[in-house]
C-alpha cells in the first residue's frame, strides 16, 4: 500500500460527505456551498455554509461535517472545532432579519450500497459534543431524507436498547 494511502482516504470519506450534504441541503431548498480549507486555516471556516431565503427570519447555518464509519455508534466532537464554528457565526450575528446557527452533521457511513443518515445537532457554546446514531436530529426533515429501512429498524433497535441501559 502506497505512503500516504490512508490519509488520502480518509479525507475522501470527508469530502464525500461534505458534498452530500450540500446536495441534500439544496433539494431542501437552502443555497449552500462547501468551503474546503480541511483545517489549513486559522480563520473559523465551516465546511458547509447555508442560506434559506424563502424563511422568515431568512437562515444562516454553518456546518462543521464529520463522516462516521459504522462500527461506531458514536462521534465526539471536540469543543476547540466548536469553539471555531461559533466564531464564524457570530460574524453574521448582529444583522437584522437573520436567524444564525451552528451545526454539527454527523454522517454515519452504512457501504455503499444503504443509504446512510445524517443526524444534525445545533450547537450555543463551546464545549465537547457527542452524538449517537440513535440520537434524535435537530434538522429531521433532512434525517428522514436519508434514512433507508434497514437503517431505521436499527436505529429503533439502538433506541430500545439505550432505553433499556438508562431505565432498568
Amino acid at each position: 500500500m502506497p505512503r500516504g494511502y490512508k490519509l488520502r482516504e480518509w479525507r475522501r470519506k470527508g469530502f464525500d460527505a461534505e458534498r452530500s450534504l450540500v446536495k441534500y441541503l439544496r433539494e431542501l431548498g437552502y443555497v449552500c456551498l462547501r468551503i474546503p480549507t480541511s483545517g489549513s486555516t486559522k480563520e473559523p471556516l465551516p465546511d458547509v455554509f447555508a442560506i434559506k431565503k424563502d424563511s422568515n427570519p431568512c437562515k444562516l447555518i454553518a456546518f462543521e461535517v464529520k463522516a462516521i464509519t459504522t462500527r461506531y455508534y458514536h462521534y465526539t466532537v471536540k469543543a476547540k472545532q466548536v469553539k471555531k464554528l461559533l466564531k464564524f457565526i457570530n460574524i453574521f450575528s448582529g444583522i437584522k432579519g437573520l436567524e444564525c446557527k451552528a451545526a454539527i452533521a454527523f454522517h454515519f457511513l452504512q457501504g455503499k450500497r444503504t443509504k446512510s443518515p445524517w443526524i444534525i445537532k445545533f450547537v450555543d457554546e463551546a464545549k465537547d459534543v457527542k452524538i449517537h446514531l440513535w440520537d434524535e436530529s435537530d434538522m429531521p426533515e433532512l434525517t428522514d431524507k436519508t434514512l433507508s429501512r434497514k437503517i431505521k429498524k436499527k436505529i429503533k433497535w439502538l433506541r430500545e436498547l439505550h432505553a433499556n441501559k438508562t431505565n432498568p
